[in-house]
Formats: C-alpha cells, sequence, structure tokens
C-alpha cells in the first residue's frame, strides 16, 4: 500500500506546476521595443532593519529613461546581477 501512495504522489508531483514560469523564460523574438532608453541609473538600496546587529539587506533597483516611458526595476527580480 506505501508503495502505491508513493508512485502515485511521483506522477502526480511530475505534472503539476506550481509556478508560472511566464517570466522567467522570456522570449525576445517575441518582444516590441516601445521607446529607446535616453538614460540608465543604478541605485544600491540598503536596508538597516534594527540596530541590534543583524546584517543589512540590500538590493539593487535600475531606473530606465526613455522619451515616453519610464521603467524602475530590480536587477534581481530581472536576474541580472551586476559586480
Amino acid at each position: 500500500m506505501k508503495t502505491k501512495v508513493i508512485v502515485l504522489f511521483l506522477i502526480v508531483s511530475n505534472s503539476v506546476y506550481a509556478q508560472d514560469l511566464g517570466g522567467v523564460n522570456r522570449e525576445f523574438i517575441r518582444m516590441t521595443a516601445i521607446d529607446d532608453c535616453l538614460l540608465t541609473m543604478d541605485y544600491l538600496y540598503t536596508f538597516h532593519k534594527d540596530t541590534l546587529g543583524n546584517p543589512p539587506f540590500s538590493e539593487k533597483y535600475r531606473l530606465d529613461v526613455g522619451q515616453k516611458y519610464s521603467r524602475y526595476y530590480s536587477l534581481y527580480g530581472e536576474n541580472i546581477i551586476l559586480p
């Protein structure tokens, strides 16, 4: 009985997806440029949770400024980690 449950679990878990990977595996061929980037600014955001010696949290952000549109996003979220 235990082996039947394990086999059934493996079959079912193989076909179930917990998250949509649409944003991660983008197809650049289908993307269309809507504006040209005129200016790019990188920011390093550091947050100190408290003063008890816990390490600070840091994250890198980028601002792309175009003629019509601007975009502010996390580089960690876009998987573009810069040194």
